[in-house]
């Protein structure tokens, strides 16, 4: 349980730096489109040098945590290290397609990825690696075979050195603000978890954890209703509704995804969850039903922000942020504390309900500002 529990922290940390990468690169390509990317030169070759040396950055930093954390805990963080460059450029690859619109290539990306963690995974583990740095370690090689397919085939995506420094100083501001949204957002709730050992106990972090395995799927379900939102938001047809089309169609598909997912994880044979994930998933079960209410929650209040972010309201999204993720962050440490794994999970679907509402008055007002600003220009 200790390996499980230092892997809940060293993942918290993992997640935050990955995630300001992305934000700062292919959240923000997606936002502005490829029509506006085009003009800047070679966008496509920058984001992909940004994202490596973003994870080799990381990378440094976690090899380095590696030299002085107890024994157990080197080999996890090792792990993290070698992965952290092929992940970050393999995921800035993705985005890049994405903002093209070009699905296929990401899928390509994806599906080379997963077979390579599939098979790379279990070889390690064979050769003796322990079972989390194998797991680690062969996603990092599938990221590192996805990665390497995109750029064989497509020169234009190769990193490239000259002008790169420029280009990202041209995007500081915008990329401040999505990589600032993002730390608000999901580094305050990743900083809550890492408390979770201090005010509870890492059995209960490591449980907590086990259920975001779990509930893992979600994710891909997440990034893809994105992906396909904000260029369909962008041309929508019916801008002046407060959610344009599609968004309510492809977001109540979401919901109904999770729904089965919650009935999934509930219904599942134990001998099958056991298979697929080992002992984690007994210990994150009991959670994981919770955990897909939050994350649906969460989903939602990030379709608003996505809506805002193309009605050009960085600045609400900035003021709103900090609160609703402290309150979340309150939420999940003291229900934690008070009730283990699943206070921690009833304490995050709550304020994860209750932020809803606050995302909402800020979609409306963000609606009622465009369209001020639509009348002004149109004058």
């Amino acid at each position: 349980m200790s390996e499980f529990g230092v892997f809940a922290v060293a993942y918290a940390a993992y997640f935050v730096v990955f995630g300001i990468s992305r934000s700062f690169v292919g959240e923000l390509n997606l936002i502005l489109g490829h029509e506006k990317l085009e003009p800047t030169g070679q966008w496509r070759s920058f984001s992909a040098t940004t994202s490596l040396a973003a994870g080799a950055i990381s990378a440094i930093l976690f090899a380095s945590c590696a030299l002085i954390v107890p024994k157990d805990a080197t080999w996890i963080l090792a792990s993290f290290a070698v992965t952290m460059p092929f992940a970050f450029l393999a995921d800035s690859i993705r985005y890049i397609a994405f903002t093209e619109e070009r699905n296929s290539g990401a899928l390509t990306i994806d599906v080379v990825w997963l077979l390579g963690t599939l098979f790379a995974s279990p070889a390690l583990a064979a050769l003796g690696v322990p079972s989390i740095p194998s797991a680690l370690l062969g996603w990092g090689l599938g990221a590192a075979l996805g990665a390497g397919v995109a750029l064989a085939t497509l020169p234009q995506l190769r990193p490239r050195v000259s002008g790169a420094s420029r280009w990202i100083a041209q995007r500081r501001v915008a990329g401040a603000q999505f990589a600032g949204d993002f730390i608000a957002a999901s580094g305050i709730g990743q900083a809550a978890t890492a408390l979770i050992p201090v005010v509870s106990s890492l059995a209960v972090a490591g449980g907590l954890r086990a259920g975001y395995v779990i509930v893992g799927p979600l994710n891909v379900a997440y990034s893809a209703m994105i992906v396909f939102l904000i260029p369909r938001i962008r041309r929508s047809s019916s801008p002046h509704r407060a959610l344009p089309s599609p968004v309510p169609a492809v977001t109540a598909a979401f919901a109904a995804f999770c729904g089965l997912c919650a009935l999934a994880v509930t219904l599942v044979p134990s001998r099958w969850g056991e298979f697929a994930l080992g002992p984690s998933w007994y210990e994150g079960r009991p959670v994981a039903p919770l955990l897909i209410a939050t994350y649906l929650f969460n989903a939602i209040a990030q379709v608003f922000v996505q809506v805002m972010r193309l009605r050009d309201s960085a600045g609400l999204i900035i003021l709103l942020r900090p609160f609703a993720s402290v309150i979340q962050a309150v939420a999940l440490i003291t229900g934690a504390a008070v009730g283990g794994v699943i206070g921690a999970g009833v304490g995050s679907a709550l304020a994860a309900l209750l932020s809803i509402w606050a995302w909402l008055y800020a979609l409306l007002y963000s609606k009622k500002t465009f369209e001020e600003r639509r009348t002004t220009l149109g004058n």
